[in-house]
């Protein structure tokens, strides 16, 4: 006999989602992205320097193509995410 205790399929209501995303590199990459079923996009440019923000007439034009879901990459310049006064 099981436990009382022990959760079966019926009693235990966690559901995991899980999300398809991608990290992109531009317009392209997007609208490629979207086009293979991710469930969301990271949008950026210049990953090879660990990604900065992309251009916003890139985002734009993909917004007005595509539905897919987009996180965008806010980041103004290559290098860590501490910023002075002066980048404020």
């Amino acid at each position: 006999p099981q436990n009382p205790k022990t959760p079966t399929p019926r009693t235990l209501n966690i559901f995991f989602l899980m999300l398809f995303e991608i990290c992109v590199d531009g317009l392209d990459q997007a609208l490629k992205a979207s086009d293979l079923g991710a469930d969301r996009i990271e949008f950026c440019q210049q990953l090879e320097v660990g990604g900065i923000t992309p251009k916003f007439e890139d985002l734009e034009q993909y917004l007005t193509q595509k539905s897919t879901k987009v996180v965008v990459m806010v980041r103004h310049r290559p290098g860590d995410f501490v910023y002075d006064h002066q980048e404020i």
